[in-house]
């Protein structure tokens, strides 16, 4: 998702706030983590990323 908040979303590499700030960064990480993880991983990096955010 990181890569794709620099290319998409025009946001400098690193820059948590930018990517945190556009909802689809959220719903990436929850789509991609759904699709790619099942159920039982999914939450725990939907989690992550959520800590993400937050820090």
């Amino acid at each position: 998702m990181q890569g794709i908040a620099v290319t998409d979303f025009h946001c400098q590499s690193g820059n948590v706030t930018c990517y945190c700030a556009d909802p689809r960064f959220g719903y990436g990480i929850r789509d991609c983590s759904n699709e790619a993880c099942g159920a039982a991983v999914a939450s725990s990096a939907i989690s992550f990323g959520y800590d993400y955010c937050a820090s």
